[in-house]
């Protein structure tokens, strides 16, 4: 059973562009199986993530376990978007576990292909936005993005990310086709 303790981020509902009354809040232990539908979910529909289906192996312990250690490390944030109790967004934050990078973190974030361009992914990582802007460790956000993501791209350089680096020809497609990885990253303002 998951201890009793204050979320990060307090939950909180909002309108998607379409209508939709979406809730956005902290992943709990509750919810290891239902996210672990959704990424499988994710990583068969899309060619813009790294994890292909046959690479995905995580257990619903393995989940449960990698919840309970986001929720307990104070640089560390797991969100989820919901609709009608199921799990349509998905975003992971943490630092870097070494000193000298530790005021730096990189972010992750997975929308289900149905609720894209819904500005859904806008208010998850404005919600990351300003709970890391109160935590004094965390500096900066990184992220790091395909090149071909035209859309996820034009939403961080509207947040404020700027692209620090490109990996020429990283991703690999099956169809033989290749993309850059840009990584992105966006200093904290207090």
């Amino acid at each position: 059973m998951e201890a009793q303790r204050t979320d990060k981020v307090k939950p909180f509902f909002f309108y998607a562009r379409d209508g939709r009354n979406i809730c956005i809040r902290e992943a709990r232990v509750a919810d290891a199986e239902q996210i672990l539908d959704f990424a499988r979910m994710i990583f068969a529909t899309t060619d813009s993530i790294l994890t292909t289906p046959g690479e995905f192996s995580m257990t619903p312990n393995a989940e449960r376990q990698f919840i309970t250690t986001h929720r307990q490390q104070a640089t560390s944030l797991l969100l989820i978007a919901e609709h009608n109790n199921q799990i349509i967004g998905f975003l992971n934050f943490s630092c870097y576990p070494k000193v000298k990078m530790s005021h730096t973190g990189e972010l992750g974030i997975s929308i289900h292909p149905s609720y894209r361009r819904k500005g859904i992914g806008r208010a998850m990582v404005d919600a990351l936005i300003t709970w890391a802007t109160d935590v004094a460790q965390i500096e900066k956000l990184l992220l790091k993005v395909f090149s071909t993501n035209a859309n996820a791209i034009t939403l961080y350089e509207d947040l404020g990310f700027v692209t620090e680096g490109r990996e020429i020809q990283a991703i690999k497609q099956p169809d033989g086709s290749y993309a850059d990885l840009l990584t992105m990253g966006l200093f904290l303002s207090r």
